[in-house]
């Protein structure tokens, strides 16, 4: 989590298969998987984007930067206003332990 201004971006990073190169802007729309229709249903990114648009937030789809013991992944960029009220907000990191970790 960073502060950038008025904003505040969330990122959220994982070491799985990545993204596929076409069509990304599809897997925010409802129904739209990639992991077969035995698996997923398609709604969660959906789901995540009416919220944080509801919110005066975006969300952005990107590959995962390259990193030691990381060579692909996605990268999920949420961005949200600050309220006015809220205060300072400082660049925090939280790593996620290694078995809570999962492919995308």
């Amino acid at each position: 989590m960073r502060g950038n201004g008025n904003t505040v971006d969330i990122e959220v990073i994982d070491n799985g298969p990545g993204l596929p190169k076409h069509n990304r802007a599809r897997l925010l729309e409802p129904y739209v998987t990639t992991k077969g229709h035995k698996k997923g249903t398609g709604l969660g990114l959906a789901i995540v984007q009416k919220s944080v648009e509801q919110h005066g937030g975006t969300i952005s789809l990107e590959d995962a930067p390259p990193a030691p013991g990381r060579t692909h992944g996605a990268l999920m960029r949420i961005t949200l206003p600050v309220a006015a009220s809220s205060g300072r907000i400082v660049e925090q990191r939280k790593p996620v332990p290694t078995a809570a970790r999962g492919g995308a």
